[in-house]
């Protein structure tokens, strides 16, 4: 209700404002308040009734939503949940399955039972990391796990099934054109064409994935609007180009609307069959705005519309904010658009003006697809550095070559297939196809095996973050010259954040894992063997590249040295105990600055060392992920944990 009333009086300011100095302050409050009370109500709405605790195993029957191949089964989502060993006020509204096998005949709309582990979602393996709850919280999905055994058929969809709706005949449809395409096309040439007919990734390898986002073309694998815009292109200039080989039709009719009429539709279906992301929902909204400004003689490309996009886009899905998909596909479609609107842009325009000669035309092309490339680079590198920790050092290379491949290429026959698909009569336009999809993941994988394809860095802080954010949007905006202001904040903000200190010891939330950083500033592990995913996550955060088991290190006297006990931990001559066991505990707390103790301590044997040096496994456990940094000169410890800097909110409940 504040938040609500906030926005309520501010917009009556606004709209009570007659001059633009007393306008802007209150326009400002006014968006900022409606964006919260729009978030809040959004959240407020979702019912998920996520999961507190670990169940199982357990049978549950189910109404199947979605079925999601992987490399290696597959992910099936239930809803209208069932069980009788357990009451309804603990069944989650959705909860995502994991399947070995036993999947293949399933379909969304039917009713399946299954034995299952139930786990909450998981929160962030690293202090301020992705968090894993929250997204599946947004998704509707109150819990994870994975089933004993195949899945148990109760029930079939049928045409009189009144839970036979749009989204479950959609779900129905691109699962089956999945299926039907890597039938078709085996490998992760048949994945990948998959992905860019409907949308399912599941099935591409991790080594293509990995390679993908290595060449810096992971782009291409999340549908938006690249794949969008040539769609709705391709028909647009078809459909025009046709009805000017028809004079008698052409001087009579606007064919240019005609045509825009008839790509809106066709976008529209695509969105559907892909399943509607974030950005796939975002190049739809641009897409059907440009095609309006077509139809009233305006212009298709403008910041107002990429404005228009986002509010709708977050009026929608106002959890959209902070995720990757959204921040990339903004950052860099306002980018291109304000470097070809600006009038320094006019070298990049006169690159598509007519009359140039047959050399000139692919010259010209070249330069322009390369300063596309860079501008896109640009303006997504902070936000691939905040969410990623990495940057792509060879992107432009492989852009440049998989851009038009994807353009002239590709996405022309991926829209053939979906238009023969409801005959069956698609075969031959897939295997066309994989061609330029096999050349198209060669590109990746060379370019990604090149030397020093990938630098990893940690990761952007949230602050800079949105200082860029807001330095660049001031950049994009305005055409006068205090618009430069910006470029010395933002390369301030970049550069800032590479001199902070980096945690020395890490562990996390189940204990199993501890990381420990050496003199040189590389992390040696407890194990190498367990645990790799949130190592995984650990070393994109602190854009690591070398790690290391303790087992596996030479001489580390002067800084580690273990027993069957523990390990005492040294930064700058400053004892850090790690203890494995308890009977080594009241000699740590005696001799170590901070104590760690892997296992729950129970006995009175840490008396004399303050609560805030000793950490055991509950504190853990409880609160996630702990990364500490030591200041042997000052003698502190500051630690940071994942409930810290989560809040309290309705996805963030923790263990009992």
């Amino acid at each position: 209700m504040p938040l609500a009333t906030v926005s309520l009086l501010a917009w009556i300011a606004v709209l009570l404002s007659k001059g633009r100095g007393v306008l802007w302050p209150f326009l400002l409050v006014a968006l900022i308040a409606s964006g919260l009370t729009t978030a809040k109500i959004r959240t407020d709405l979702l019912d998920v009734g996520a999961l507190k605790r670990k169940v199982g195993p357990v049978e549950l029957s189910g109404r199947v939503i979605s079925v999601e191949a992987r490399e290696m089964g597959a992910r099936i989502v239930l809803e209208d949940l069932k069980g009788p060993e357990l009451p309804v006020s603990e069944l989650p509204t959705r909860i995502r399955i994991s399947l070995r096998d036993g999947w293949q005949e399933i379909r969304p709309g039917y009713r399946v039972t299954v034995l299952t582990m139930l786990l909450p979602p998981a929160r962030p393996a690293f202090p301020g990391g992705f968090d894993f709850a929250r997204n599946a919280y947004f998704q509707g999905i109150g819990a994870v796990g994975f089933s004993f055994g195949k899945p148990l058929l109760v029930a079939r969809a049928h045409g009189g099934d009144n839970h036979t709706d749009l989204a479950t005949w959609l779900a129905t449809a691109r699962q089956s054109l999945s299926a039907r395409v890597r039938g078709v096309l085996p490998g992760d040439t048949g994945a990948l064409a998959a992905a860019l007919m409907t949308g399912d990734r599941g099935a591409i390898s991790p080594e293509s994935t990995q390679a993908m986002r290595d060449a810096g073309l992971a782009h291409l694998l999340a549908i938006s609007g690249l794949h969008l815009g040539l769609i709705a292109g391709l028909v647009f200039g078809g459909l025009r180009a046709l009805f000017a080989l028809l004079p008698f039709f052409a001087l009579r009719a606007p064919i240019k609307k005609i045509a825009a009429v008839a790509a809106a539709p066709v976008a529209f279906s695509y969105l559907l069959l892909v399943g509607s992301s974030i950005p796939a929902e975002r190049a739809f909204i641009m897409v059907l705005l440009a095609l309006v400004a077509v139809l009233i003689d305006r212009s298709p490309i403008s910041l107002r519309l990429v404005g228009a996009a986002a509010l709708v886009v977050l009026f929608l899905r106002p959890e959209s904010l902070v995720s990757a998909s959204f921040q990339l596909s903004f950052a860099a479609v306002v980018a291109l658009i304000a470097v070809f609107e600006k009038p320094e842009g006019r070298q990049v325009r006169a690159a598509r003006q007519p009359g140039l000669s047959a050399l000139g035309v692919p010259i010209r092309y070249l330069a322009v697809l390369s300063i596309t490339s860079v501008v896109a680079i640009v303006a997504t590198t902070p936000f691939a550095l905040h969410h990623f920790g990495r940057f792509a050092v060879y992107g432009l290379l492989a852009n440049l070559i998989a851009v038009p491949l994807m353009a002239f290429g590709i996405m022309p026959l991926v829209l053939c297939a979906l238009l023969l698909a409801p005959f069956t009569a698609d075969a031959w336009i897939l295997k066309l196809m994989a061609i330029l999809l096999e050349l198209l993941l060669t590109v990746a994988h060379y370019v990604a095996s090149l030397p020093g394809a990938v630098v990893k860095i940690p990761s952007l802080p949230t602050l800079p973050l949105v200082v860029i954010a807001v330095a660049g949007l001031w950049l994009c905006i305005w055409r006068r010259p205090w618009r430069y202001i910006a470029l010395p904040i933002i390369l301030l903000s970049l550069v800032a954040p590479l001199s902070r200190t980096l945690p020395d010891i890490i562990i996390d939330e189940s204990a199993d894992l501890v990381a420990l950083r050496d003199p040189n500033g590389h992390y040696g592990f407890s194990t190498l063997r367990r645990q790799t995913f949130e190592r995984q996550i650990w070393m994109e955060a602190l854009g690591s590249q070398s790690v290391f088991a303790w087992d596996e290190k030479g001489d580390r006297n002067d800084w580690l040295s273990c027993d069957g006990l523990g390990c005492l931990y040294r930064k700058d001559g400053w004892p850090v105990a790690i203890s494995f066991d308890g009977r080594g505990l009241e000699e740590d707390c005696r001799r170590a600055a901070l104590v760690i103790s892997l296992e729950p301590v129970r006995s009175a044997h840490c008396d004399d060392i303050p609560r805030d040096r000793l950490f055991d496994r509950f504190d853990f456990w409880r609160n996630g992920t702990h990364a500490f940094w030591l200041d042997a000169q000052r003698a502190s410890v500051t630690y940071r944990t994942v409930e810290s800097l989560r809040g309290l909110r309705p996805w963030s409940g923790g263990p009992d």
